[in-house]
């Protein structure tokens, strides 16, 4: 939870209550405030709560992306020359270099 998704739901309950405080009271104007403050509150804590999950969910994605890159990367590096047959290259390796077999130029 972020500080400011606390600070919003500790006003909303702080206004919660002072709005029934008002109410028992008998006081409907202060009520009323209160009341729209305590509801203000609470939805400013559901959009910072939706907005931090969507974060999450993005920068997961995001890992997620770069993990199958590297592992369509290491699948590639683990490739065998069709020329040769037999002789792992390495992705460092030159095209000119990867295997004897191979027609110079």
């Amino acid at each position: 939870m972020t500080r400011l998704r606390i600070a919003s739901l500790f006003v909303a309950v702080v206004a919660g209550d002072y709005a029934a405080l008002m109410l028992i009271d008998g006081q409907l104007i202060d009520f009323g405030v209160t009341a729209a403050i305590c509801a203000g509150s609470f939805g400013a804590a559901g959009l910072i709560a939706y907005a931090d999950r969507r974060r999450r969910t993005a920068l997961a994605r995001g890992r997620a992306a770069v993990w199958e890159r590297r592992d369509q990367q290491a699948a590639a590096a683990d490739e065998q020359c069709p020329l040769c047959m037999g002789a792992r290259q390495k992705p460092s390796d030159s095209a000119k270099s990867m295997c004897s077999n191979s027609p110079r130029r």
